[in-house]
């Protein structure tokens, strides 16, 4: 049993969510977006989220370059495994959580999770969650090159960073935005560099940002003509 959703964007105008229910052995959702809401739409109506509600019995969740809402299990649901990689999960609040699977085995790569987490092991790298990251079995598992708030309990940080503020680390956290999920140019260092290659951390870090900046910025030095100044204005 496979099921894969891919190129959907999903939207609601109410209290409404995506219910799996059944039984899987594999489930995608790649190159999607779940809507998490947070903002209004042209008649200033509020936009609601369009969370994932697992109530299935799932080998392996598999997210993949995508936006989602909260995702999380409920109502007798289990998740054995929860692959999440180049994706932003959004909770809207560092204090909600947007990845709710306390029995389940999760595995991040450059992912960025605005709010909490609950999962039973973790395997993280580069990954950026702005709330307090709660594993059970701190035993196995392995957070590095990654950043979660102070309080966070984690399995063998490596080369990790604690956030101690979060208010001004994106260009914009509203969905819909140009600079949405983006890191702000005033994001500590550590996070804005702080991937095992230099570059950032969260969902953007495969783009290589940084490392493309420093090499622009070592040709532009070398043909600059004397007496100039250069300015880098960085697009979204």
């Amino acid at each position: 049993a496979h099921l894969v959703l891919d190129g959907l964007w999903l939207g609601s105008s109410g209290p409404f969510a995506v219910i799996l229910r059944g039984d899987y052995e594999t489930v995608t959702i790649a190159n999607c977006t779940f809507d998490p809401g947070g903002g209004a739409d042209v008649t200033g109506a509020a936009i609601h989220p369009v969370p994932l509600i697992v109530e299935a019995t799932v080998e392996t969740l598999v997210i993949d370059r995508s936006i989602m809402a909260q995702i999380r299990t409920q109502s007798g649901g289990v998740v054995e495994q929860v692959l999440v990689r180049d994706s932003i999960v959004d909770a809207l609040a560092d204090g909600n959580v947007a990845l709710g699977m306390p029995a389940t085995e999760a595995e991040l790569a450059r992912v960025t999770v605005l709010g909490a987490m609950d999962v039973n092991r973790l395997w993280a790298s580069e990954a950026l969650v702005t709330g307090r990251v709660d594993v059970t079995d701190t035993q196995e598992g392995c957070f590095r090159f990654s950043a979660a708030p102070p309080g966070s309990r984690l399995p063998h940080p490596y080369q990790a960073h604690l956030l101690t503020e979060t208010a001004h680390l994106f260009t914009s956290r509203r969905f819909g935005d140009a600079g949405y999920g983006q890191l702000s140019e005033t994001a500590p260092a550590a996070v804005a560099r702080g991937a095992e290659n230099g570059s950032e951390m969260g969902a953007f870090a495969s783009l290589l940002n940084p490392v493309k900046l420093d090499s622009l910025q070592a040709k532009v030095l070398e043909h600059l003509p004397f007496g100039l100044i250069p300015i880098y204005v960085l697009e979204t």
